[in-house]
């Protein structure tokens, strides 16, 4: 159970920091139709 937590930590930490740098160089457009794919 610890590792499954560890990884679903790490992979929140990682989409955050992309969902950041995508949006600090004006891409949240493109961003944001990503994320309505993958819903």
């Amino acid at each position: 159970m610890l590792p499954t937590a560890t990884q679903a930590q790490e992979n929140e930490s990682f989409i955050m920091n992309l969902t950041e740098f995508t949006v600090k160089f004006g891409h949240n457009s493109v961003f944001t139709e990503g994320v309505k794919k993958m819903e």
